[in-house]
């Protein structure tokens, strides 16, 4: 939340003289008073996210399953894949091993089981834990251009999306689009998509708020955005902000085996290549296009690329020739050719068994090379100089790609230890009064909303965190402490779950 100067609640006194001031001017003429003009003098203290994407083939051979998650190291789930139909319906992507197979405890008369129902079940214990399924990706994306063409699939998309979501138990959606206006792997592609994109947001976000207020909870809504300006430039995503909570930037996969040459795969800055693709180029460009900085999450690799035949005799086999490996195992890849996880680097690779581990300090990210075989990768050091960069730029949070990746928590661990995320079973507190919006902050865009609520304009997300005083009322009495706690610098009181 925020970092306030002066703790304390507010005194009788204030409330009375509040309660005092509007019963004299009337509510209309105090509300009046403008949130961007007044209320600027609250500074952020941020509880940053930690997104973990988990996908659901890691199940079968990966062998890892929801139990393996480690709750208190995130604040959010989101779960890979749904599907997209042609008619805009959200499928369940593997109905067995998502929504079938028995897992822990369950019986065949558990009413929800695979990993939806053990998702459900984490829930019950880690209660700041948030959810969202995740729709599409490289794979499903072929459908999204022509349901976002159509009003009447975006509508129907909205629809499903929402049934969904209350079905299995889940708190939002996550659109993965891979990609719109230039497509991905024969992905069918439009040159309108970024304003199509924008209508089907918004369908989704006005279903989703819909539902949120007859469930009393809030709903929420991300993208995950790629990491080139094409991305940025062609789906205008500061136009998207009004309808998302955050976008989860896909800063990595710069490069790779489909590279003739070896490179980084997540570059935090230009190495000595002169490639122009890094990360915070990428995260200056979302930021120029006018998203703010806390409404993106910096994407990180857990996991690396790899190429094998690199022949540097007396180098380090950095920026030379290589090729792709077609296949796993040892030397090749952890699953699939070419693609380490971190765990397998971690234990096998790094400084082990001929290869050597070199850091290159421009682009700020390690690598291994053994006369053959080159791994890039992110590391511990490589994490924390991105970590830095992130509060450097005041980032909303961290993505991963993905939990099986790093299933021995290393680099999970790090980074909750570095962002202050530490939840355990049944934390303390669920969220902060004035933080309406549960965006994280308690600022002028909770003054704003509280606003209109009482104008009767807006619907709140958060009633409970609406009711500063928790006198069981929200009225102009709030409002008032609101703005006194953003004058004055105060400490937000925490809610108790």
């Amino acid at each position: 939340m925020k970092n306030r100067r002066k703790k304390g609640c507010l005194s009788a006194a204030v409330l009375l003289a509040a309660a005092m001031l509007f019963s004299l001017t009337g509510i209309s003429e105090v509300l009046a008073v403008s949130a961007r003009d007044t209320v600027t003098a609250g500074t952020a203290l941020q509880q940053y996210r930690n997104v973990a994407y988990f996908a659901s083939w890691c199940g079968y051979e990966r062998a890892v399953e929801v139990e393996d998650i480690a709750p208190s190291l995130l604040t959010h789930i989101n779960f890979a894949f749904a599907n997209l139909s042609p008619d805009g319906t959200v499928t369940v992507g593997d109905p067995w091993i998502d929504t079938e197979k028995p897992f822990g405890d369950d019986t065949w008369e558990t009413e929800l089981r695979g990993h939806f129902g053990r998702l459900v079940k984490m829930k019950e214990q880690y209660p700041h834990i948030k959810t969202l399924i995740s729709v599409g990706g490289w794979t499903w994306s072929k459908n999204f251009s022509g349901v976002a063409a159509s009003d009447a699939l975006r509508k129907a998309c909205a629809r499903s999306a929402v049934d969904f979501v209350v079905k299995y138990g889940f708190d939002g959606v996550d659109l993965d689009w891979e990609y719109p206006v230039s497509g991905g792997d024969n992905i069918p592609h439009r040159a309108d998509d970024g304003d199509n994109y924008i209508l089907l947001l918004k369908e989704i976000r006005m279903a989703l708020d819909s539902q949120g207020e007859k469930d009393g909870k809030k709903y929420f809504l991300s993208i995950a955005g790629a990491a080139s300006p094409e991305f940025v430039a062609n789906c205008k995503v500061a136009g998207m902000m009004q309808y998302l909570d955050y976008i989860n930037v896909m800063t990595y996969d710069y490069h790779g085996a489909w590279d003739t040459a070896t490179n980084h795969v997540t570059p935090l800055y230009d190495g000595s290549s002169g490639s122009s693709l890094c990360v915070s180029d990428t995260i200056e460009e979302y930021i120029k296009a006018g998203v703010r900085p806390v409404d993106l999450n910096l994407g990180m690799a857990f996991y690396g690329k790899g190429w094998i035949n690199v022949k540097d005799p007396d180098g380090t086999g950095l920026y030379k020739n290589g090729t792709a490996a077609t296949s796993a195992g040892y030397g090749s890849g952890t699953w699939e050719g070419s693609s380490f996880d971190y765990w397998d680097i971690a234990e096998n690779y790094a400084g082990k068994n001929g290869y050597t581990r070199y850091w290159d300090d421009m682009a700020k990210m390690p690598y291994l090379y053994n006369g053959n075989t080159f791994i890039t990768y992110d590391d511990e050091e490589s994490i924390g100089y991105k970590l830095d960069y992130l509060k450097d730029m005041g980032l909303g949070g961290v993505m991963f790609w993905e939990f099986s990746c790093d299933k021995k928590l290393a680099l999970q661990s790090l980074v909750a230890e570095r962002l202050g995320i530490n939840k355990g079973e049944n934390p303390e507190h669920t969220g902060y009064y004035g933080d309406v919006n549960e965006d994280g902050f308690v600022d002028s865009i909770d003054f704003a909303l509280l606003k209109a609520y009482l104008l009767g304009r807006d619907a709140l997300t958060s009633k409970e965190a609406a009711d500063i005083n928790t006198d069981g009322n929200i009225d102009a009495i709030d409002l008032a402490s609101l703005k006194l706690i953003l004058l004055e610098n105060r400490i937000p009181q925490p809610m108790k779950p």
